[in-house]
């Protein structure tokens, strides 16, 4: 039977891990929805529609930053851990 340091270790490397790969994925979907953006913004340029288009890219292209800077945290808060055995901080 293990101790109980290692099975909280483990858990809290379960907590980070999932939370990295949801923040991830988040990244990773907002990326493909301002690529898609982007597109139809090509399309539309010149247009009134290409302005509307051209704000919702905008909009699209800043929740990308969001969600990168939260993988970013996430990886940070992940690696921290595992290396390091410093555990995450509350924000």
């Amino acid at each position: 039977m293990r101790d109980s340091p290692d099975r909280k270790r483990e858990e809290v490397e379960a907590a980070l891990h999932v939370n990295l790969e949801r923040a991830r994925e988040k990244y990773e979907k907002r990326k493909h929805e301002a690529a898609e953006m982007a597109g139809i913004t090509e399309g539309t340029l010149g247009s009134a529609d290409g302005t509307l288009a051209a704000r919702e890219l905008t909009q699209r292209q800043q929740a990308v930053r969001e969600a990168l800077d939260e993988y970013r945290s996430a990886m940070r808060a992940f690696a921290d851990f595992v290396v390091h055995d410093k555990l995450p901080t509350e924000d």
